[in-house]
């Protein structure tokens, strides 16, 4: 109700960002999906901006292994909006400035065994098992919150302990540093050209 409010609201000239994809596609695209299927799906997350500020914007689906949301049968989208700057600030002083956030972001989750290693499972199994026994929680009661909470605890380190040892974990595709812009001349050289609407 409020996505279509905003949409509608002459004064915002809004844009639903899937319309400036042209090449969108349900097969491709999609953001939910019934689980186990293979065939298409639908686009129902989306972003809605104020072309009033915004110089450019696109959006896509979250698709590399890496972004994958367990035990769920959606994918995340991602938008990028490039806002105008204040009056006398475009193109000539602005500055582009790359943060690193990998300091926010907790670990990659594991990795899903091969085909050809499911002896992994097995593994992993006999592994959580024995720490299980030589710490002795299989004999604590549980039977109050503090019970509880020490057992969850305990059991939650062994499993990410030996899940980490025996499956690893999936590398995250961090773009190369080299590919950042630093030079302030070529940041401004890419500020008119994209005001120019080249690329």
């Amino acid at each position: 109700m409020y996505r279509i409010s905003f949409l509608h609201t002459p004064c915002l000239s809004a844009q639903d960002l899937w319309m400036l994809h042209p090449d969108r596609s349900h097969n491709q695209d999609w953001t939910c999906r019934a689980r186990g299927s293979l065939n298409r799906g639908n686009i129902i997350d989306q972003v809605a901006i104020s072309t009033v500020g915004s110089h450019d914007a696109k959006i896509c689906v979250a698709d590399r292994s890496s972004d994958n949301v367990p035990m769920t049968d959606h994918r995340g989208i991602a938008a990028y909006i490039l806002v105008d700057p204040p009056d006398g600030l475009w193109p000539l002083q602005v500055k582009f400035t790359h943060h690193d956030l990998s300091q926010h972001l907790g670990k990659p989750r594991l990795q899903y065994p091969s085909s050809s290693a499911k002896s992994k499972y097995n593994e992993f199994h006999i592994k959580v098992d024995n720490a299980i026994k030589a710490e002795c929680l299989h004999q604590n009661p549980v039977n109050d919150d503090k019970s509880f909470m020490k057992c969850s605890k305990a059991l939650t380190r062994i499993l990410k302990q030996w899940g980490e040892a025996i499956f690893g974990q999936v590398k995250r595709g961090w773009k190369s540093a080299h590919n950042k812009i630093t030079s302030l001349k070529i940041q401004r050289l890419q500020a008119q050209i994209k005001s120019m609407g080249v690329c």
